[in-house]
């Protein structure tokens, strides 16, 4: 478990120069990890549009929910040494108490991401900046997925069909916690009434996390009904669920 550390001036004199519009090294201000905030996951996706594709940073962060009112920001930059910030979107309340928070910025294609968490309540700001290295995502040297809080996420997931039949298919990604471990999918038909599984298989590491992360796949055959399910990640005695903030997956043919 990292260190706690409370926010110290620095951290006030930086969120007083963003406020204002100032540009600023993030990472050189002060370490900061607090355990009223965490990063839980963050990825990017390249995105159809129109004219052009684009990247996406998606991401979720679990707070603690110390009052009604509160506002939770991602403070990012693309590489051009402006700092902003998005805001993100309350989203679901968990079984702890505490809240998940998630957040969409677009950027150019193959744009690399670099960002910390910042929870602005009852007066106080707590921060997220992963221990003063800030989080890092996309681009040419860094991972396009990673995970803080979170043991494992759905990265996405879909019906096909080829001339075999209907088939459910999807990738995940886990943190590489030991050699030995496995993965589940487990799903319905009839709204948790029955269930099935599925295993999922390994794929390959995430490219630029030094093997931290680790990319799963799963494909299970299908009848064409509505499915709800979960993914379940089973290492060193321990199992992790994925079931999107206690709401699980949904899948519409």
């Amino acid at each position: 478990m990292l260190a706690v550390r409370k926010m110290g001036t620095l951290f006030i004199a930086f969120a007083l120069l963003l406020s204002f519009g100032f540009s600023a090294s993030f990472s050189g201000v002060a370490n900061a990890y607090d355990p009223n905030v965490q990063l839980s996951y963050a990825h990017t996706k390249t995105i159809q549009g129109t004219p052009n594709n684009f990247s996406r940073l998606s991401g979720s962060v679990e707070v603690t929910n110390l009052s009604p009112t509160k506002q939770v920001k991602v403070v990012y930059t693309t590489g051009n040494g402006i700092w902003q910030e998005q805001s993100a979107s309350y989203t679901a309340t968990l079984a702890s108490g505490d809240e998940a928070w998630n957040f969409n910025i677009d950027a150019p294609l193959s744009t690399a991401f670099e960002f910390a968490i910042k929870y602005v309540v009852n007066g106080q700001t707590y921060w997220d900046n992963n221990n003063g290295s800030n989080y890092k995502v996309g681009g040419a040297s860094e991972p396009d997925r990673i995970l803080s809080k979170a043991a494992l996420k759905l990265y996405e997931s879909s019906y096909f069909s080829n001339r075999s039949g209907l088939y459910v298919g999807g990738k995940i990604y886990l943190k590489n916690l030991a050699p030995t471990k496995t993965v589940t999918i487990v799903y319905s038909y009839d709204n948790w009434a029955t269930t099935q599984t599925a295993s999922a298989s390994y794929d390959s590491f995430v490219a630029n996390s030094g093997n931290a992360f680790e990319t799963w796949n799963f494909t299970f055959s299908a009848t064409g009904q509505p499915i709800k399910f979960a993914i379940s990640y089973t290492v060193n005695g321990v199992t992790y669920w994925d079931n999107n903030n206690g709401a699980n997956y949904s899948l519409v043919f």
